[in-house]
């Protein structure tokens, strides 16, 4: 009996990326907040006193919720990469991108914006992922000096690390800076790196 072939899996996921780690730290914290609370709730139970405990466990209740919040807002942002198409999920919303339409990768931002990934597409158009959507843990040294050791930082990041995978899948070489100068990316990045090797400290953006 002759074998048949497997079809063929496109919508398989290659990688997938969620929402920065700074922000499950947070959540992390206000959970140890909680669990530290309900401890001192139970420990003043058994001393007797209601009030002080009533008090700690509410505090311990809020923190939970504030927490629970916390964790749905966190994770409602997710990007994927299949064979064939980026895929960016921000709560219901979907924004699928075949790779094919993928004409330039570029890590970058503004400081009121903050930083993430971008694709610039075929026909001047862009799509901002919303996930892992951070470069450094520290906000302020986004707009640092630049040099050698920033942008290979910035490379090294989650965002960048994001971007050297997706231009690699997408095939891309040639100069980035040509297919970004148009509005509105133009007014969105302030600095920006690219796994061509151009930064805007290097490339020209007018």
């Amino acid at each position: 009996m002759p074998v048949r072939p497997r079809p063929r899996q496109t919508d398989a996921s290659v990688a997938e990326w969620r929402r920065d780690d700074v922000r499950r730290l947070r959540m992390a914290i206000l959970v140890g907040f909680a669990v530290a609370f309900g401890v001192l709730a139970i420990v003043a139970a058994v001393r007797g006193s209601r009030y002080y405990a009533l008090e700690f466990g509410l505090i311990a209740l809020a923190e939970l919720g504030v927490a629970g919040c916390f964790s749905a807002w966190t994770n409602r942002s997710r990007v994927s990469m299949t064979a064939n198409e980026v895929v960016d999920r921000r709560g219901k919303a979907e924004v699928r991108v075949p790779l094919a339409e993928i004409r330039a990768v570029v890590v970058g931002g503004t400081y009121r914006k903050g930083w993430s990934t971008w694709l610039v597409l075929d026909g001047g158009g862009s799509v901002r992922l919303g996930a892992p959507g951070f470069v450094f843990y520290n906000r302020m040294k986004v707009y640092g000096a630049t040099g050698t050791s920033y942008w290979r930082d910035v490379a090294e990041s989650p965002s960048g690390r994001q971007a050297v995978l997706i231009h690699a899948a997408a095939g891309l070489d040639g100069l980035t800076a040509p297919v970004r100068r148009d509005p509105p990316l133009r007014r969105d990045l302030t600095r920006w790196w690219s796994p061509s090797g151009e930064t805007s400290s290097t490339m020209s953006l007018v």
